[in-house]
């Protein structure tokens, strides 16, 4: 025996189906999003650690400005002291007697001679003097005052070299730098010192003194005729000036292993640096170090930085592995140039130190997904113990309608055939009464009574049929309130799927909120700052769910209240075929009028003579009636049997069972006896209901 799928079962399958569905979609949309959104924080992470970066490398260069700056006034201020203190001394004279020099260029270390006049400060001459043990005059009491070096220099005249004649400057064999001179021209260039005073101008910045790189001030020295004779220079070694900016920049960390520094860009110096990682590798040239891909990129950072305007923020990304590492990882480094000091100044740190906040937007969406996917498993199984439940509910009555209506129609199909039966009967008789019409005249007598008697008794009948039509179409008005009934329990499965929505929504929200947790991450800079509120909120949509929930059992409750009328509709069919059977007990009274008319007949055997005329026309109009009434007979018991067959179809529908319609017929067999005649109840003038097996 096959069986199919039950109602209960389809209920709860389609239950399960559409949770699980919803679930599943939830569960992919969230899936979805969160990719999205790691993508999309990704891209800010990666912009928000560029211009944290970038503002660091911003912060030092104007650290740098702010320190050039703070350099050139206090330059500017000792100028203005070694100036007023030539000035007391009567100011820079040329003498009549000449002077022999050897001189010495700064830059190549060539030596030569000259013979040039005496310069003097006021009348005295400044000499020759190479000894510190010696006094200077003029440039040892500035630089006593001021704390710089200060230097005199003479103009020669042939070259336009500036060679110092007084000097606090010390070379490396610790004597005085006097004889040393700055060439007018280097490496076929104009040197910018002299190119700068020549134009009555005073320089200020970074330039290269005897053997290192000094913060300078050179101003012209001019005559009573206003020619440039010389420069009174003031100035101090670069390292020790910019020591403190130095000891800041190095002091500045990015991210967690970040840190800031700076190169030199020109020269024979580029790539030198001049600010490390905790000062361990100043001085140490990195030009030609490669990156794991085989890249130089120091020297594409310095070349990048010096075609870039002054203070333009570059980036690179740098793939590095340090020593011992198996992973190479990516440093983000920023970079600008400062052209006053010839420095190239950085910060970089590894990309891996802005992500903490993508880590825990990570985190916290395989923690939803997670919570989810509990969450939707519980779903399931309420809506499988609510859908068992209603399924259970919903089926158990409808089945005993179906079972009594079987049993109704059995009746009914076994009614349809005793009729058809006993019209077939009386047509027969009505045949032989017509061919013993000249035989028996008594016997016609009595029948035209009984035939007369028996077309009363079978338009009785008659009416008692359509009174049971209209049975039968209240019990279909029953069976549309049935419907009706099923129809409202679809509309509460509506609501359902409202709550299902609501649910959806709650997703939606959850998704906004991780959303807001990670931006809330992002602006608050510590990771995990936001994620309290989340959590928050996440209780709050917990809270929902759970009213959801309620109001699913709240439409539980109204479809009970539907089963209940569906029970009510049940009691409506039971009396309707009650009815059925109180008419057919009903015809059966006529039938047996029909026999006491026929006794009756007997007594009028007067009227023979009269109606022997009428007698086979009477007969023939008592055949056709039977013949219809069994023709209608028959037709009752096909619509019986197509009811039958619907009703085997919906009990198929809710048991699952392919003999539904075998059951149907058995039952209506019981129902008739094993085809004999069946006997209706006795009613007494009251409806029976029918009651399932």
């Amino acid at each position: 025996m096959s069986r199919r799928m039950n109602l209960g079962a389809k209920v709860m399958g389609l239950a399960s189906a559409a949770v699980l569905i919803t679930c599943l979609v939830m569960m992919g949309l969230l899936a979805w999003q969160g990719k999205q959104m790691q993508a999309k924080m990704k891209g800010q992470m990666d912009g928000m650690a560029r211009q944290q970066v970038a503002n660091i490398v911003q912060g030092l260069y104007r650290m740098a400005i702010n320190q050039d700056e703070a350099i050139r006034r206090s330059m500017e201020s000792n100028l203005r002291i070694a100036q007023k203190m030539v000035q007391d001394m009567g100011g820079i004279n040329m003498g009549r007697a000449t002077v022999d020099w050897e001189i010495t260029n700064q830059f190549t270390k060539e030596k030569s001679t000259i013979s040039l006049p005496t310069m003097l400060a006021g009348d005295l001459w400044l000499g020759k003097n190479t000894k510190f043990t010696a006094p200077s005059p003029l440039v040892d009491d500035i630089t006593d005052l001021t704390h710089v070096t200060c230097t005199i220099f003479q103009r020669i005249p042939e070259t336009g070299d500036m060679l110092r004649v007084s000097t606090t400057v010390k070379k490396l064999d610790g004597q005085r730098a006097i004889g040393t001179y700055i060439p007018n021209m280097h490496n076929g260039e104009p040197n910018k010192v002299i190119e700068t005073v020549m134009q009555g101008e005073t320089f200020f910045g970074r330039a290269f003194v005897v053997n290192a790189w000094y913060l300078t001030a050179y101003q012209p020295i001019t005559s009573d005729a206003g020619e440039i004779v010389g420069i009174l220079y003031v100035g101090a070694p670069e390292d020790e000036m910019l020591e403190s900016i130095k000891g800041a920049i190095a002091s500045t960390s990015v991210g967690k292993t970040g840190y800031s520094w700076v190169l030199a860009g020109t020269g024979k110096e580029a790539g030198l640096y001049v600010v490390s990682k905790d000062r361990k590798s100043d001085g140490k040239n990195i030009l030609g170090v490669k990156d794991s891909d085989g890249n130089y990129f120091v020297k594409k950072v310095i070349d990048k930085s010096l075609k870039a305007n002054p203070g333009e923020i570059n980036f690179e990304s740098v793939p590095w592995k340090n020593p011992g590492e198996e992973k190479t990882r990516v440093k983000i480094q920023a970079f600008t140039y400062y052209p006053p000091w010839d420095w190239v100044i950085g910060a970089g740190a590894y990309e891996e130190d802005f992500m903490e906040a993508q880590q825990e937007v990570d985190n916290t969406i395989k923690r939803l997904l997670t919570i989810l996917g509990g969450a939707s498993l519980g779903i399931i199984l309420l809506a499988l113990l609510a859908s068992f439940l209603l399924a259970k509910g919903i089926s158990n009555p409808v089945q005993e309608i179906v079972k009594g209506l079987n049993e109704g129609l059995g009746f009914v199909a076994c009614a349809s055939d005793q009729v058809a039966s006993s019209s077939q009967s009386l047509a027969n008789g009505a045949t032989e009464q017509a061919a013993s019409v000249e035989t028996t005249s008594a016997a016609l007598v009595e029948m035209s009574s009984m035939t007369k008697q028996n077309a009363q008794n079978a338009g009785q009948a008659d009416g008692l049929m359509k009174e049971m039509e209209s049975v039968f179409t209240e019990a279909n008005q029953a069976m549309e309130g049935l419907t009706r009934s099923m129809a409202e329990i679809t509309s509460a499965s509506d609501e359902t799927f409202k709550i299902v929505k609501t649910i959806d929504e709650i997703a939606f929200q959850t998704n906004l909120l991780a959303l807001n947790a990670a931006v809330e991450a992002a602006r608050a800079g510590e990771a995990g700052a936001g994620f309290a509120v989340v959590a928050n909120e996440v209780r709050n949509l917990a809270s929902r769910a759970a009213e959801a929930a309620r109001n699913t059992a709240l439409l539980i409750e109204g479809t009970v209240r539907k089963i209940e009328q569906g029970s009510g509709l049940v009691t409506e069919t039971n009396d309707s075929f009650g009815l059925v059977a109180g008419r057919a007990s009903k015809v059966a009274q006529l039938v047996s009028e029909i026999a006491e008319a026929s006794h009756e007949q007997a007594d009028g055997i007067e009227q023979i003579n009269h109606a022997i005329a009428e007698m086979e026309k009477v007969t023939q109009q008592n055949t056709g009636s039977a013949e219809e009434s069994a023709s209608a007979s028959e037709e009752l018991k096909s619509q019986s049997q197509r009811m039958q067959q619907l009703v085997a179809k919906l009990l198929t529908m809710i048991t699952g069972e392919n003999s539904a319609q075998a059951a149907v017929g058995k039952r209506a067999a019981n129902a008739s006896g094993g085809g004999g005649r069946i006997r209706l109840p006795k009613t007494d003038g009251k409806q029976i209901p029918y009651s399932g097996d």
